[in-house]
């Protein structure tokens, strides 16, 4: 399985200085639960962005579990970030 889709939602704020369009809000819907998920929110959330994080599971990344899963959870719980399980879009 693999990462089922990253959407993000456009800011309407001030343009970046090289007139990329960037995205305030996204949403992670992260079927398979692995690092790839975690590593995708790591960079969303250091951009400032927020962010949700979607799951059709009952536990947000059933696959990184124990020692891998608490520096994820510590660096996203301090950003603030939403995470919605058994939830399928």
């Amino acid at each position: 399985m693999a990462l089922d889709g990253i959407v993000g939602r456009p800011s309407l704020g001030t343009p970046s200085p090289s007139g990329d369009i960037t995205a305030s809000t996204w949403m992670i819907c992260d079927d398979a639960g692995d690092h790839a998920g975690m590593q995708a929110a790591e960079v969303i959330v250091a951009s400032g962005a927020k962010l949700e994080i979607m799951s059709r599971d009952r536990s947000a990344v059933p696959e990184v579990m124990a020692m891998n899963l608490v520096p994820y959870m510590r660096a996203l719980q301090k950003r603030d970030v939403k995470f919605t399980v058994i939830y399928l879009l």
